[in-house]
């Protein structure tokens, strides 16, 4: 979700294949809201992630995971209606 506003919002998917710091995939555009509402669009993306945690609270089964890392698509196609 990349959010622009409270009435401005992107939806996206990702498939990611690879090993933990470095992936590849496709990232797909798939609906919006507001002034992004019908948007669409797709790139091949690669993922670079140095910095992965996981915290696990056995007690509640409560599981984080949160990463940091720089996301590249350099041919992504948007279309907008």
């Amino acid at each position: 979700m990349i959010t622009v506003s409270s009435e401005d919002v992107v939806f996206a998917e990702l498939t990611c294949n690879g090993v933990a710091g470095l992936c590849k995939g496709e990232f797909t555009l798939t609906s919006g809201t507001g002034r992004f509402s019908g948007i669409s669009g797709s790139g091949k993306m690669t993922i670079r992630s140095p910095v992965h945690a996981l915290a696990a609270d056995l007690s509640e089964g409560t599981v984080i995971h949160a990463a940091a890392g720089l996301l590249q698509i350099p041919n992504l196609e948007v279309r907008l209606p």
